[in-house]
């Protein structure tokens, strides 16, 4: 049961994504909105950073810097644009984490300014399981992994001097742990999405399956039969069978019986009489 702090605090985070909403096209897939939405809005948040970082360094004449920072800029601007009208984003989604991947590696291994340039690849696992989902982002992170753990511990790149070794241990280990809780996180989602889609199909299809009679109904009020569409005129039980799942069980109410059986109703009321 969730808090009412909690469904206030969903509710004002809907509001706050509410205008990315509007950028997306109409009747996405779930799956595909929520990775849009998450994309979009993360662009939004990500870019006043990017461009801080690039005045910065057109400030100070890091050329390189420049073109990594202002290239991603560029390139959230190009994605949002490109989310805003296609249905399906899953290239859009692969540049974006290839940008993300060449900015980590740049600034983990060319222009490392301390131990802290590091920090920036554990936000990796949690980006590449929420936006391309189990078997890609377990791809991709293993790719990047592999790679960070050869170039930090076997490589004789001068930059690298500046990690310590109890530094490297400490980032593959914080990194395996966030990329677990990340893994384990969108596996539990995909589970508990799929169970949720196959009982919505289960109810679509019951639904389907349901017939009702609904509407003026046409019934003679002596014999009781039914007239249909075309005019003619049905007994009760047929036009009950034909128009609904119903099966019907015939049996004999008590004033028929009492009416048409004298001698069978009177022979059970006694037996009643008998058993009470």
């Amino acid at each position: 049961m969730s808090s009412p702090i909690s469904e206030i605090m969903y509710e004002a985070f809907l509001r706050c994504i509410y205008p990315v909403t509007r950028l997306m096209p109409r009747e996405l897939e779930s799956g595909e909105k929520r990775k849009r939405l998450l994309n979009i809005a993360g662009s939004f948040f990500v870019l006043p950073i990017l461009l801080y970082y690039l005045i910065v360094d057109i400030r100070f004449h890091e050329q390189s810097d420049v073109f990594i920072d202002g290239g991603l800029s560029l390139m959230l601007v190009g994605g949002i644009f490109v989310l805003s009208r296609v249905k399906n984003g899953v290239w859009v989604y692969r540049a974006e984490i290839m940008g993300f991947t060449i900015l980590c590696c740049f600034n983990a291994f060319i222009t490392p300014i301390g131990e802290s340039s590091l920090l920036w690849t554990l936000l990796y696992p949690p980006i590449v399981f929420f936006i391309l989902g189990i078997p890609e982002g377990l791809f991709w992170f293993a790719g990047m992994f592999t790679f960070d753990f050869i170039v930090i511990n076997f490589s004789n790149i001068p930059a690298l001097q500046i990690y310590s070794p109890d530094m490297r241990l400490k980032f593959f280990i914080v990194l395996s742990v966030i990329a677990f809780f990340s893994f384990a996180y969108e596996m539990l989602r995909w589970h508990f999405y799929k169970q949720l889609k196959r009982r919505s199909d289960e109810l679509a299809s019951a639904l389907e399956n349901v017939r009702t009679l609904s509407g003026l109904i046409p019934i003679c009020s002596i014999c009781k039969r039914i007239r249909d569409d075309k005019g003619y005129w049905n007994q009760l039980e047929d036009y009950l069978i034909k128009h609904t799942d119903a099966v019907m069980s015939h049996g004999v109410c008590d004033s028929c019986m009492e009416k048409h059986y004298p001698e069978v109703y009177q022979h059970r009321r006694n037996a009643e009489k008998v058993n009470v």
